[in-house]
């Protein structure tokens, strides 16, 4: 296993700064062959979040069903 390359955390938001940060990691990730790793904090609490949680595990079943009707076809 090779080593991994260092890397530069950026912590996105939808602020202004984010963008300016990124925009400069980027540059500075080009020229000395470093990795850029995004990190956001979600907030679990919010009504947004459970509805989201919801339609994702939705997704999840139904693409799950997909699949499996799929291999039945191939079984």
């Amino acid at each position: 296993m090779s080593a991994s390359r260092p890397k530069i955390i950026i912590s996105a938001s939808n602020a202004k700064s984010t963008e300016n940060a990124l925009r400069f990691a980027c540059q500075k990730a080009k020229a000395n062959d470093l990795m850029i790793e995004l990190v956001t904090v979600i907030d679990t609490t919010s009504k947004e979040y459970r509805i989201f949680a919801g339609v994702q595990k939705s997704l999840q079943a139904e693409t799950r069903q997909k699949i499996e009707a799929e291999l039945d076809k191939l079984a």
